[in-house]
């Protein structure tokens, strides 16, 4: 059998009909015979409407875990299992939809640019565009980038090139990577058990002087955040959100920085409240006053 160039991992919690969505866009706009596609129900609380997936989409792979072990383990598991001969992994979201062939020109680009990580463009459902890549994670650039707006200002700029764009986070929603690059750093860490691996991937990458590269002229659209409503509040997603974001940024920066990037986002997240009343905001300043203020915590607007 030949080795496939490509191996598309997706793990399911709930919403299998998301699942059918991705994978029905894949068939239509993808030439995908030279891809493995593997697809892992993560012991979702609905049917996972494999029997259904196996008729319809022969050629995939149906795999189950007996238990939710979260989105870094079991992606580490699936890993594991992969021939390293296999040059490319892409993990997408069972809540993406492609417009177009963007896996497709990710990998041309991703050989072509000699690459060790890349993405592209991702839309909400609503054709705004998701901030799913940055140009750096280091506490002065989130400060001055963040909070001037100048980071906006950047990845809009970006979209607009013709050619590709070095940048130094991708977010694990749509991630081509070089698979032995990413087994190199040590994969994905297990400490969390969703959100926030993928920025201590990022900072992994960084370390290891790896190459990621933001690709223009494709975009797939994410309905963010379906599997996730099923288990946890807003807030709930917030605060662990906050918490495990400064756990990473704990590992890569010193106490003081670490306490100034706090400090910093509170800011603009109060800011960004006070101004747009944006309702997203007022979560993110309750979970970081409850960080920062642990025994009276701020819980008001």
């Amino acid at each position: 059998m030949a080795l496939k160039k490509l191996t598309i991992l997706v793990l399911q919690y709930n919403k299998p009909h998301l699942t059918e969505r991705l994978l029905h866009s894949l068939c239509q706009h993808e030439d995908y015979s030279n891809y493995d596609v593997i697809v892992v129900d993560n012991n979702s609380t609905e049917p996972d409407n494999f029997e259904n997936f196996r008729q319809l989409f022969p050629t995939f792979v149906f795999k189950k875990n007996t238990k939710n072990i979260g989105f870094a383990r079991a992606i580490n598991k699936e890993v594991k299992e992969l021939s390293n001969e296999t040059p490319y992994l892409l993990l997408i979201n069972n809540d993406i939809l492609l417009n177009n062939n963007s896996i497709g020109l990710c990998l041309n680009a991703i050989e072509k640019l000699k690459g060790d990580a890349v993405t592209c463009n991702m839309l909400h459902d609503d054709g705004n565009p998701i901030d799913n890549f940055s140009s750096d994670l280091s506490v002065t650039s989130f400060i001055f980038l963040n909070l001037t707006g100048l980071s906006a200002l950047w990845r809009k700029f970006v979209r607009t090139k013709k050619s590709a764009s070095r940048v130094h986070y991708i977010n694990g929603a749509f991630l081509m990577m070089q698979l032995s690059r990413f087994k190199e750093v040590g994969m994905f860490t297990e400490d969390y058990f969703m959100y926030s691996e993928d920025k201590d991937l990022m900072f992994k990458f960084t370390r290891a002087n790896a190459k990621m590269y933001f690709i223009p002229g494709t975009d797939v659209i994410h309905s963010d955040g379906q599997s996730a409503a099923a288990v946890w509040n807003s807030q709930d997603k917030a605060n662990m959100i906050v918490r495990q974001d400064v756990e990473v940024y704990s590992k890569y920066n010193t106490k003081t920085g670490l306490l100034i990037l706090i400090w910093a986002w509170y800011l603009q997240q109060s800011i960004k409240y006070l101004l747009l009343k944006d309702p997203v905001a007022l979560l993110y300043k309750r979970a970081l006053a409850q960080h920062l203020f642990k025994k009276n915590a701020i819980a008001t607007a």
